[in-house]
């Protein structure tokens, strides 16, 4: 489903980051690869509140279909 993606979706972001602040604890501050740890970092979090929004509207459409269904099979 479109919920179950998302959520995978959101949980591969989280894997990520954290081997990226794994990383950013022995990368010396400063460096280019630290910043773009960093850049890095900030997209993710970009996309996570976008996927958030995505997650809302899954949920809702879930919902939508089962009372959809609840009410077809009430009126069989």
């Amino acid at each position: 489903t479109a919920r179950r993606e998302i959520e995978q979706s959101v949980a591969a972001i989280y894997r990520e980051q954290e081997r990226i602040r794994a990383n950013l604890e022995v990368v010396e501050s400063g460096t280019p690869l630290h910043r773009r740890y960093i850049d890095t970092l900030t997209a993710q979090e970009d996309e996570l509140e976008r996927l958030a929004t995505r997650l809302v509207r899954a949920q809702a459409d879930e919902r939508a279909a089962r009372d959809a269904l609840t009410r077809y099979l009430d009126g069989l």
